[in-house]
C-alpha cells in the first residue's frame, strides 16, 4: 500500500516538472521581444557613438571661419593710418574632401556597430527570457515535489506514531522533505532573480505573468560570418584609417588670403585704397611627422583587428552552428524521453508491488525519471543559448521554427 502511494506521488512529481501549472498571464517570447524595440532605453543608449560620429561628420564639412582685423597707426605730426581687412583660409588643398570622406566612414562604422550592439542587447533580452522560463519550470517542479513529499511524510509520521508504519521509513521521508525544502528555496530564489532580470527589459511585467515555452530554434541556419555587422564596421574603420593616412601626408597647409582697405592721412593729403596679402606656412620644422606616424599605426591596427575578427568570426560561426544542430537534436530526443517517463514509473511501481524490487530500486527509477524531465528543460535552454551564439557570430537572429 505504501509503495503504491509513494509511486503515485513521484509520478505526479515527474510530470509536473515541465508544466507551467501556476496561474497568471502567459507571456510569449515574441510578445516579450515586442517591447525590446529601438526606442527601448538600453537600445537607445547603444547609439551614443553614432551621435559622436554624426557630430564629427558635420564638423568635417565646415569651412574655416574668416577673421576680421582693424589696425590703426598714429605716429604723430597729424599722420594716421587705418586698415580694415578680412582673412580666410582657402579650401583648395584637398584636405576638406579627405576629412569628409573619413568622417563618412567613421559614421558608417559607428552606425553598423550600434546596430550590432543592439542585436547583442536583444540576444541578452532573449537570454533573460529563456532563463526566466527555465527557472520557473524548475521552481514549479520543486514546489510540487516538496508539497507532496511533506504531505506524505506527515501522514507516515502519524501512522508511525500509531504503530502502523515503520519509524525508519517515516524518518527517511522526513529527511527527503527537508532536502526538498532546501532545493525549493534555492529554485525560488533563482526564479525571483530571473524575473527581476526580465523586468529590466519589460518594466510593465504583470505581477502574475508567467513565461511561455520558447520555441526551439531552427537547426538549418546557413548564415555565415561574412554577414556579421561588426566585421563590416571594422572594414569601414580600415577605410577611415586609410583616408586619415592620406590626409596626414598632406604637408602643405592651405594659403591664407587677406583682403582689406587702407586709409592714410597726412597734413594736406589723404589717400585710400585696397590691400591684399597671401600667407603660406613653410613646412621647414614641422612636416607633420607625428601625424603620419600615428595615422600609419592606426591603419595597421585597424587592418589587424579586421583580420583577427574575420578569423575568429568564422571559427565562432562553425562552432555555434555545430552546437546548435547537436543540441537541438538532443533537446528533441530528451523531450521524447520525458514523454516516456510515465511508463518507467508505472513499470517501477508494478515491480515494487509484485515484490520484484526494493524500495531503493523504486527510488532509483523514480529519480531517473525525474532527472529525465529536468534534462529536457536544461537541453532546451542550451539549444536556445546555442542559437543566440550563432546569432552573435553571424549578426542575424535565429528564430524558432517547426522541425
Amino acid at each position: 500500500m505504501f509503495g503504491m502511494r509513494f509511486a503515485r506521488l513521484f509520478a505526479g512529481t515527474c510530470t509536473i516538472a515541465w508544466l507551467a501549472a501556476a496561474p497568471g498571464a502567459a507571456i510569449t517570447e515574441k510578445e516579450f521581444l515586442a517591447a525590446v524595440t529601438a526606442s527601448h532605453p538600453a537600445l537607445v543608449a547603444a547609439t551614443g557613438p553614432v551621435v559622436e560620429a554624426s557630430a564629427a561628420r558635420v564638423q568635417a564639412s565646415r569651412l574655416a571661419n574668416p577673421s576680421l582685423a582693424w589696425a590703426a597707426e598714429r605716429p604723430g605730426g597729424g599722420i594716421s593710418q587705418d586698415t580694415a581687412s578680412v582673412a580666410w583660409e582657402l579650401p583648395i588643398d584637398g584636405r576638406r574632401g579627405l576629412r569628409i570622406e573619413a568622417a563618412d566612414e567613421g559614421l558608417t562604422a559607428a552606425s553598423i556597430r550600434a546596430a550590432y550592439e543592439q542585436l547583442l542587447l536583444r540576444l541578452e533580452a532573449r537570454a533573460a527570457f529563456a532563463d526566466w522560463f527555465t527557472a520557473e519550470q524548475e521552481a514549479v517542479g520543486h514546489r510540487g515535489f516538496t508539497g507532496r513529499v511533506e504531505a506524505l511524510a506527515s501522514r507516515l509520521r502519524r501512522r508511525a506514531d500509531a504503530g502502523e508504519e515503520s519509524g525508519l521509513t517515516a524518518r527517511r521521508l522526513e529527511l527527503e522533505a527537508a532536502q526538498a525544502r532546501v532545493e525549493l528555496a534555492r529554485a525560488e530564489v533563482r526564479a525571483a532573480d530571473a524575473r527581476a532580470a526580465v523586468s529590466h527589459w519589460l518594466p510593465s511585467l504583470p505581477a502574475d505573468g508567467r513565461p511561455e515555452r520558447p520555441e526551439l530554434p531552427r537547426a538549418d541556419v546557413t548564415k555565415t560570418a561574412s554577414e556579421r555587422p561588426d566585421l563590416a564596421a571594422l572594414a569601414a574603420e580600415v577605410r577611415q584609417a586609410e583616408l586619415e593616412t592620406r590626409l596626414a601626408r598632406r604637408i602643405l597647409a592651405p594659403p591664407m588670403v587677406e583682403l582689406g582697405w587702407q586709409r592714410v592721412n597726412e597734413p594736406g593729403l589723404s589717400l585710400s585704397g585696397p590691400t591684399a596679402a597671401v600667407r603660406v606656412a613653410v613646412p621647414l620644422l614641422d612636416r607633420r611627422q607625428a601625424d603620419r606616424v600615428g595615422a600609419d599605426g592606426r591603419l595597421r591596427v585597424a587592418a589587424a583587428r579586421l583580420q583577427q575578427a574575420t578569423v575568429r568570426g568564422e571559427a565562432e560561426t562553425a562552432a555555434a552552428r555545430a552546437a546548435l544542430g547537436r543540441l537541438t537534436a538532443e533537446a528533441v530526443a530528451a523531450e521524447r524521453a520525458r514523454a516516456g517517463a510515465e511508463a518507467v514509473i508505472t513499470a517501477a511501481e508494478a515491480s515494487f508491488n509484485a515484490g520484484e524490487s526494493s524500495l531503493t530500486d523504486l527510488f532509483d527509477s523514480l529519480r531517473a525519471a525525474r532527472a529525465t524531465g529536468q534534462t529536457a528543460v536544461v537541453l532546451h535552454a542550451e539549444a536556445l543559448a546555442a542559437a543566440r551564439r550563432l546569432a552573435a557570430a553571424t549578426g542575424v537572429e535565429v528564430d524558432g521554427g517547426e522541425r
